[in-house]
């Protein structure tokens, strides 16, 4: 494939993923899209990593709820990326690849460690449509007919 070649060489010169810095803490979703569509890429060129590998776990622990909400990005992105490829997956891969995404905004703000999921609370909803999305490139029965959002 002629078109895959290309961004590959592409992607040679770019700098690997890795924690994003958070500017503030007055942020939206839309400064994860360029993590998102960066690891749907690299998943759709046939990227192995675990969205551990992508983003390791930070040397500051204040991080770790940071390291956790941009793995759950990467998680989306290879769903979404599967799809990409052809490659459908079945309600217990679905399961299995999102069971701890759906716990990621449950612990307690007083848990320096997952500071920045509290903060990110706010935004659980863009995060929460972005898997719906992916997920249902998967098939099953979804509520209308409207598609995924494009991202």
């Amino acid at each position: 494939m002629k078109n895959r070649k290309f961004v590959e060489q592409l992607l040679k010169g770019v700098a690997p993923i890795g924690l994003q810095a958070i500017p503030d803490f007055n942020f939206g979703f839309s400064i994860f899209h360029h993590l998102f569509r960066y690891a749907r890429l690299l998943y759709a060129l046939g990227d192995t990593r675990t969205p551990t590998e992508l983003i390791p776990t930070p040397s500051d622990e204040r991080k770790l709820g940071s390291a956790y909400f941009q793995r759950g990005i990467c998680v989306i992105a290879r769903i979404w990326a599967l799809n990409w490829v052809s490659h459908t997956m079945d309600a217990a891969s679905v399961r299995q690849e999102t069971f701890s995404l759906l716990r990621l905004f449950y612990h307690s703000w007083r848990d320096n460690k997952m500071g920045f999921v509290a903060l990110a609370r706010r935004i659980k909803g863009d995060f929460y449509s972005l898997l719906i999305s992916a997920v249902s490139l998967h098939g099953g029965k979804r509520g209308t007919d409207a598609g995924p959002k494009r991202v």
